[in-house]
Order: C-alpha cells, then sequence, then structure tokens
C-alpha cells in the first residue's frame, strides 16, 4: 500500500466513524467528537506503550527474543551496508573502488561477569561519537536481556573493523563470541570523515611538482619501512615455506625510484585509514581465532596492506570452517591490461591457510593473486567464484583454472582475468574445452575481443541461465556471432537457453548483431541495460522489431539505466501492443520524471521502481 492511499483510507474511516458517532451522540461536540474517534484509533496501536505495569514482550520465551536480538543485528548491518553504498554511488558521480588456545576463553568467563558493566560503560562511552553496534544496545535494556545477549555467543561473532572503533570493544567481542564461528568484515574503502583541509593548504603553498615528487617519495618510503618492520615483528622467518618478500632476501627495500605507486589522492592513509602497524594489531587480535573463521572479507586501497596480511595468512593453520574468501584491492588502474604485475616486488604468491580451506564455497580474488597451484584443492570446491583484474603474470594456467572453475554450480566471474596464455597457446597445449556443466550464471567484463571469444570455445556451460556483459575494449562483432551459434557440438546456441541477460556494454558497432542476439533470447525473462552505452542497440530494437515474430516473447521484468519517462513509456506500450506486455520495470532515470508519466507506468505494470543511481558492480 502507498503513502496515498494510505491517508485516503485513514481519512475515509476517520468520517465514517466521526459521522456514527455524532449520530448516535446528540450532545457531542465535533471537537469531542473527533477526540473520542482518535483515542479508539490509537487504542491497539502497537508504537503507544501498554497501560498499567506489564509489558507484553516479557511474555514472549527466550528463543523467541534471542531470535529478535539476531533479526535486529542484521537488520542494523544491512541498513548500514545500504547507508555506505548510497554513499559511495554519490562520491563515485562526483569522481567519475596461529591456533585458537580454548583456555582463553574459559579463564575469562568468570571475570567477565564482574566486568561486564565496566566494559560496556567504557564502550558506550568510548563510542559516543559514532554509532552504538546494536549488540551494546541490546544487554543494556533490562537484566533479563542483558543474560540472554551474553549467554548468546552468535550475536557478538560479528566483527566490523573500520576506523574509530576502539579495538577495545572488539577484544570484548570475541570474547563473547567464544567459539561462535566469526563473520570477519575489514573495509578500507568507507573512511570516517576527516579535514582535509591542513593538507590542502600545504599542497597550495607547495606546488611545485618536484617538490610534490619528492614528498610522495617520502611518503612511499615510509610505508615501505613500516610494512617491513611489521612483516619483521610478526612473521616466523625460519619458517621454509615463506616465500621471498617484498622482492629482497634481506626484506629492505630501497628505495625503488621509479616504481613507485600512482599519485596519492589529497588524503593518503592519514588519520581517517588504518596504518600498517594498526592493520598488524587487528591481524593480531582475530588471527588465533583463525579455526573458528566463517567469513573473512577485507578491502583495501594500497597493495602494501594486502601484502602484509597474505604474508601473515600464509603462516596460519588450515582454516577448517571459511565458507566466504573475499580480499579487494581497489585501485585507479585495475582495468590495465598489462602483462607484468606492477610494482614487482609485491608479485609474491602466498599460499593462505597452507591451502586448506575444507568448507570454502565463496570467493572473491579482486585485483589479489594467491598460490593457484598450492590452493587449487580448497578453491575446486566453491560454488561461486570472482576473479578480477590479474595481470597475464599472476594469471593461473589453464590446467590450474580448469580445476578451479569446473565443479563451480552458482556464478563464474572474470573481470579482466581469466587461464593464462591465449587460444593458440591452448591449442598448441592440445587442451580440451572445460566443461563446467552446473554453472548457472557467467560474467565477463573489460574483456580484449580476441580473449572473450577464446573463453568460448573453451568453457563448455550447457546448463547456463544468466549472463551478464561488459565487453568496451574494442570490437565484439564476431563475440556476439559466436554467441548465436552453437558451440561444442550443440544445435542450440548458448543465449537460447538464458533466462536473464544483463549488457552493460557491447561493443559490436553493427545493429544486426544486436538483433540477431535477441532472435536467440527466446526464454529470456529478465533484461538489466545500460543505455548510456552502446547496450541502447538492445533497447531501440525491442522497440522496434525489424522482424515480424517479436523479440524475447516470455519478458517480464526490465532494469533500463539511461532512459527517460517518455522512452520508457513508449517501450512499455510497444510491448503491450505486441501482446507481451511486462510485469515488473526498474528504472535508473536520465533527467526528471513527472507525476503523470510515474502514474502511467505504475498502471501499467504490476510493479514498478524509480530511482537515480550508477549501477553497481558485482562481487
Amino acid at each position: 500500500m502507498t503513502q496515498h492511499s494510505y491517508d485516503r483510507d485513514l481519512t475515509a474511516e476517520l468520517e465514517t466513524r466521526l459521522a456514527a458517532l455524532l449520530a448516535q451522540s446528540q450532545g457531542l461536540s465535533p471537537s469531542a467528537a473527533m477526540a473520542q474517534v482518535t483515542r479508539d484509533l490509537l487504542a491497539h496501536n502497537p508504537y503507544n506503550p501498554p497501560e498499567g505495569d506489564k509489558c507484553p514482550i516479557n511474555k514472549l520465551s527466550d528463543k523467541l527474543l534471542v531470535y529478535i536480538f539476531d533479526l535486529c543485528v542484521q537488520m542494523e548491518l544491512e541498513e548500514k551496508l545500504y547507508r555506505e553504498d548510497d554513499e559511495e554511488e554519490w562520491e563515485s558521480e562526483e569522481e567519475s573502488e596461529d591456533e585458537y588456545d580454548d583456555g582463553e576463553d574459559d579463564e575469562q568467563e568468570d571475570k567477565e561477569d564482574d566486568d561486564d558493566d565496566n566494559d560496556d560503560e567504557n564502550e558506550v562511552e568510548e563510542d559516543t561519537e559514532s554509532e552504538i553496534p546494536p549488540q551494546i544496545s541490546i544487554s543494556h535494556v533490562c537484566a533479563r536481556w542483558r543474560r540472554l545477549a551474553l549467554d548468546t555467543p552468535s550475536l557478538w561473532a560479528i566483527l566490523r573493523f573500520e576506523k574509530g572503533t576502539s579495538l577495545d570493544q572488539h577484544k570484548m567481542f570475541l570474547n563473547r563470541a567464544r567459539t561462535a564461528l566469526l563473520d570477519i568484515e575489514i573495509n578500507m574503502e568507507h573512511n570516517i570523515s576527516c579535514d582535509f583541509s591542513e593538507e590542502e593548504s600545504v599542497l597550495e603553498d607547495f606546488d611545485d611538482s618536484e617538490l610534490q615528487l619528492h614528498g610522495h617519495q617520502s611518503r612511499c618510503q615510509k610505508k615501505e619501512t613500516e610494512l617491513i618492520d611489521c612483516l619483521k615483528r610478526s612473521l616466523d622467518r625460519s619458517d621454509p615455506s615463506l616465500p621471498t618478500i617484498v622482492g629482497k632476501t634481506d626484506w629492505y627495500t630501497g628505495s625503488y625510484i621509479g616504481e613507485l605507486d600512482d599519485p596519492p589522492e589529497k588524503c593518503s592513509c592519514c588519520d581517517c585509514y588504518y596504518s600498517l602497524s594498526e592493520f598488524s594489531e587487528i591481524l593480531d587480535l582475530v588471527i588465533p581465532r583463525v579455526p573458528y573463521w566463517k567469513v573473512l572479507d577485507v578491502v583495501v586501497k594500497d597493495y602494501r596492506w594486502m601484502y602484509l596480511l597474505l604474508a601473515r595468512l600464509h603462516q596460519c593453520g588450515p582454516a577448517d570452517n571459511l565458507e566466504v574468501l573475499k580480499l579487494f584491492h581497489l585501485t585507479k588502474n585495475k582495468a590495465t591490461t598489462e602483462i607484468v604485475f606492477s610494482p614487482p616486488r609485491f608479485v609474491t604468491s602466498f599460499t593462505p591457510f597452507q591451502g586448506k580451506m575444507p568448507r570454502l564455497r565463496h570467493y572473491v580474488l579482486w585485483a589479489v593473486h594467491i598460490d593457484w597451484d598450492a590452493c587449487v584443492s580448497a578453491l575446486e570446491n566453491a560454488e561461486r567464484a570472482n576473479l578480477s583484474y590479474h595481470n597475464e603474470e599472476v594469471r593461473p594456467c589453464f590446467d590450474i583454472f580448469e580445476k578451479m572453475v569446473k565443479s563451480l554450480t552458482e556464478k563464474l566471474i572474470l573481470r579482466l582475468s581469466g587461464p593464462k596464455g591465449t587460444e593458440e597457446d591452448w591449442q598448441v597445449a592440445e587442451k580440451m574445452p572445460i566443461q563446467v556443466p552446473l554453472l548457472k550464471a557467467l560474467t565477463l567484463w573489460h574483456l580484449l575481443p580476441e580473449y572473450a571469444s577464446s573463453l568460448l570455445h573453451f568453457l563448455d556451460t550447457p546448463h547456463l541461465t544468466s549472463l551478464s556483459l561488459c565487453l568496451d575494449r574494442g570490437d565484439y562483432g564476431d563475440f556476439a556471432r559466436e554467441m548465436c551459434e552453437g558451440l561444442h557440438g550443440r544445435s542450440k546456441s548458448m543465449l537460447a537457453g538464458l533466462e536473464h541477460l544483463n549488457v552493460r556494454n557491447l561493443q559490436c558497432g553493427d545493429v544486426s548483431r544486436v538483433v540477431q542476439m535477441l532472435d536467440q533470447l527466446s526464454n529470456l525473462r529478465s533484461l538489466e541495460l545500460d543505455c548510456d552505452t552502446q547496450a541502447d542497440l538492445f533497447f531501440d530494437a525491442l522497440l522496434k522489431p525489424q522482424l515480424e515474430e517479436v523479440y524475447c516473447p516470455l519478458l517480464e521484468s526490465v532494469d533500463i539505466v539511461g532512459k527517460t519517462g517518455e522512452e520508457m513509456k513508449r517501450f512499455v506500450k510497444a510491448r503491450e501492443k505486441a501482446g507481451v506486455g511486462l510485469k515488473k520495470v526498474y528504472l535508473y532515470c536520465r533527467g526528471e520524471m513527472n507525476l503523470g508519466l510515474e502514474r502511467w507506468l505504475r498502471e501499467h505494470v504490476e510493479e514498478f521502481e524509480l530511482d537515480f543511481p550508477a549501477f553497481v558492480e558485482e562481487e
């Protein structure tokens, strides 16, 4: 029910009740009657406090209350993630990414009951400038809620590390989590706000490029030294499995003039970003709990931080309960096609958890590489994989890549990544197409045209139902044509079985290729198009079909970026006229949408959503 219809119904009910009451009570004034009607309506309002000294929620069982607590924590995390994503979209538009000692908890438990009040008081005091975690709020309501919260380890097993949150808080959470499986996120992308005015004034005073380069070199050297210090403090250098560190056997990085990082932004790892030493302290806290890790999600913007993490994980024991591993290195130059990894001193391939992650089902390696050969036994059992932004030098070889993907069932994302080599190399080596019989969804982004076509020839995905394309590095006309043909000895094309298609971009140049693709999509039920790119050709072809038969006759849902309300109205009308009306329309609108157009669209489809954000990249 929309707000408008709710207001209308409420007004009608008020008028009906008021008229009935005035008719029954002749001497009652209209104002008194209105007050009585209002009291009657609000008598059962759940947002009003109950009368008397009893609270209905106290009648709920402990089990149900704990379930509600868990929902509250999950909802708060989801809301926070939504807020961060929303802020990031606005920013992107303006800018246009040891074994755990079980005895430790036994010693802490007796002490914890005595110290919890003091811990929480300190916790709340430290968090006055930031949001108080829902677990803390819940445990401060009453004695019963506190007892239930402290007796529910899973409630404290969600750790979100971000600058501004006390490390003592995370220690307390870990103690209360006991042996519950941990969901750990260390996100250094969404930083707390800080004042850049002082640094900006310095940049204005020293505008000389040579001085700026000298300052950049000094900052890089400082971070290099800090990285080496952290590695020396935390690693067992006698470990024979430890690879060569930062390209030097003596662990000294030197000045590295000529292979410096790109110039930093105005605020480079200042007070709003974990320093390498602070990051190392976080790892000191969580690494002893590796046997209890369930999710590890780390986002960094500087590879030194990722390098430190990988080196530390290399000397960890097996992660027997790890199900999700997400490692992101967000870099502005992520879409490079250079063969050699840069900077070369960080090319080291580590082996996290000794390559033993028996329960791993989902992994993301975003501009992050590992020792593929040593980890393949863990990666080959996953259901979902994301390989993104890997230089040729650090990609897995064809045979290892085959083992990594052949058992995937949910999704494979290849974003400027894939098996090492070219189709010619694979043919010379007499490689056979990789069979991925159960894979449902495939994403191909930023691949060169020849490489994209090679993957069509060497990836056999007979049961694919979802495809996402963002191919923007040349002419993909041949690639589009081959998708419309039967591959691997089949009579039907790979497009014929698709139920969902997402086209962010497909530079095929010729509208005839688009028409050919649409003609194959007879089973398509949902379509996503970014019409600010050449995907606009798909929208136009669907609007004005060149053949007598309608394209995509089963299409029910469209998600469109970059069209106006009037263009969307014409599209919906055209589908209705062809007898294949749409049920759901999601429009990321270009320009403003007037109320008349919005009302028309809502009346002609079952579900309509209107927004103005940019697309968010898949994981």
